[in-house]
């Protein structure tokens, strides 16, 4: 957030000037696993203007936090390190 306070009154009237930007991203829903075919899938809910078309075979990583029932959270991240596994949004059906 960025403001200037100027010298008159909120009486006198003001200036509001607001944005936003889109965040392009993949949400997991809340039982997003599942398999077919011999591969692992993700049931997602894709935010932001993303255009499947344009996220083809582009490698994915997954980050985010897990709340524990205690109050403690664990970061997650997975994709980022060469040894992970690859998450892709495939542009042809996978055949086996």
């Amino acid at each position: 957030m960025a403001s200037t306070i100027g010298t008159r009154s909120f009486e006198d009237g003001f200036h509001l000037v607001i944005a936003h930007t889109d965040s392009p991203r993949l949400d997991l829903r809340p039982t997003p696993l599942y398999e077919s075919d011999h591969f692992s899938y993700f049931k997602t809910h894709y935010y932001g203007g993303i255009r499947k078309y344009q996220w083809g075979t582009m490698p994915l990583a997954i980050h985010g936090v897990f709340s524990r029932a205690d109050g403690t959270t664990v970061s997650v991240n997975v994709g980022e390190d060469e040894n992970d596994p690859v998450f892709c949004i495939t542009d042809l059906l996978p055949t086996v």
